[in-house]
This record gives C-alpha cells, structure tokens and sequence, in this order.
C-alpha cells in the first residue's frame, strides 16, 4: 500500500486552508489522514480522506507494510 508521508504539505478543499500530514489510519483499504491547521489563530486537528484534500506541491506516495 501506498500513502502520502507525515509532514506533507496539503489544502483542505473546502475550507482552501493549508495544513500538514501529522498522522496516518489505514483500517482495511480505506487510508484516513489526520491533517492538523489553523483557522481563526486556532490549532485543529482533524482527519480526512484523500478525496478531501489536496497536495500543496507533488509528491510522491511512499511504500508501507510488507511486500
């Protein structure tokens, strides 16, 4: 399986605030990204699905678990 690493740039599509990668839930097939921000001077931390976000620059996803 392949994910996007921790402390990844990334743009949460429907408040367009920039915010990072902190932690990675993988439950089956389905991959949950905790993205922690800021909004108002307020730290948040919340988790989202890829089709949630967006990459602020390209980058590639990385390997993980056995193969």
């Amino acid at each position: 399986m392949k994910i996007y690493k921790c402390s990844t740039e990334v743009i949460i599509k429907n408040i367009e605030i920039v915010g990072y990668i902190t932690a990675v839930i993988i439950r089956f097939n389905n991959v949950t990204y905790e993205i922690s921000y800021f909004l108002n001077n307020i730290y948040y931390q919340s988790w989202f699905n890829e089709i949630e976000f967006e990459l602020k620059n390209k980058v590639e996803k990385i390997n993980i678990g056995f193969t």
